[in-house]
């Protein structure tokens, strides 16, 4: 029974990965885009609910997504002045968000999400679904860094 049931959702996940590669998933509203990322959010907190681990691994990926994946997109103009955007407004930018999706494709495990989830998506639904994935991926690193302290 359990080997037929692990069988039924292996074959399920490769299913909905080689629809998405083949451009032949379903489309997305952007709320639908939102309400999904908003359950990726609850899957990805709840896998570290009994051991989020230690503290300073959060506070690094939170680091590396800030520093290395979103700010090495800046514009020159925020380089030149960071006060002049203080809400890194530009990051929200349609080639910004195109430039760090595949980063955040791997940091939030969203292949693995959607394959659980068994969801294929075309793709500008996943490009709506990444970008509001992107948009919770700081504050689930944060919330696991709070439970890594004890909160």
């Amino acid at each position: 029974m359990r080997l037929g049931e692990w069988e039924a959702e292996v074959e399920t996940r490769i299913a909905t990965l080689r629809a998405q590669r083949n451009g032949e998933g379903q489309p997305l509203t952007r709320v639908n885009a939102i309400a999904l990322a908003g359950r990726w959010y609850s899957w990805y907190v709840a896998q570290y609910e009994n051991d989020p681990g230690p503290a300073k691994v959060w506070r690094e990926l939170s680091d590396l997504f800030v520093w290395n994946v979103i700010g090495a997109e800046a514009p020159d103009s925020y380089e030149e002045d960071p006060r002049s955007d203080p809400h890194w407004d530009w990051a929200k930018e349609p080639e910004v968000r195109e430039a760090v999706r595949p980063r955040v494709a791997e940091q939030a495990r969203v292949a693995t999400f959607l394959a659980s989830e068994g969801i294929a998506l075309n793709a500008t639904a996943y490009a709506l679904f990444l970008d509001a994935v992107s948009d919770n991926l700081l504050p689930a690193f944060s919330v696991l860094e709070k439970r890594a302290n004890g909160d």
